[in-house]
């Protein structure tokens, strides 16, 4: 489903989250925008419609849209902590507004903490390729959990709830 399409079924405090958070910082908008557009072409390209379970495929996806957009934000305003801290603000918050059981929130939020890492490890990254392979790798070591304690054990992995 296309972005606008999600943004219609959101209830009008959630519309009114998205606004107080976009109206501060207006030119990130576009590059979010452009973010979470190419994170889910490249998660549809690279795995199909998978990347919208809670695979290894939905873990590289949360991932590459922090990165993403972390990435996108710092190209704006050369700032790396404040790129990190937007893109952490903008997946918090599409988190706290999406309808997911609390371990699946508990990945997702790991997930995209994990992009947001490898962002601050690689900014300088400048092509889409080498992000995949870095991606890929990755996604290649992610962890299956079963509990929220074992997110904290793989702290440092990509986790995902079923193959």
């Amino acid at each position: 489903m296309a972005l606008p399409g999600k943004l219609s079924r959101l209830r009008p405090r959630q519309i009114l989250q998205l606004v107080k958070v976009f109206i501060v910082r207006p030119f990130y908008i576009i590059p979010t925008y452009r973010a979470t557009q190419l994170a889910i072409h490249l998660a549809q390209a690279r795995f199909g419609k998978e990347h919208h379970l809670n695979t290894p495929a939905n873990a590289f996806r949360h991932a590459l849209w922090s990165y993403l957009i972390a990435q996108k934000v710092y190209k704006k305003n050369e700032n790396v902590s404040k790129a990190v801290h937007w893109a952490k603000t903008i997946t918090d918050l599409h988190e706290q507004i999406a309808p997911n059981k609390p371990l699946e929130k508990a990945m997702d939020l790991h997930n995209n903490s994990i992009g947001l890492r490898l962002f601050e490890a690689n900014y300088t990254t400048n092509t889409t390729d080498q992000l995949l392979k870095l991606l890929n790798r990755e996604t290649d070591q992610a962890v299956k959990i079963t509990k929220a304690a074992d997110i904290e054990i793989n702290k440092n992995r990509l986790v995902f709830l079923e193959n």
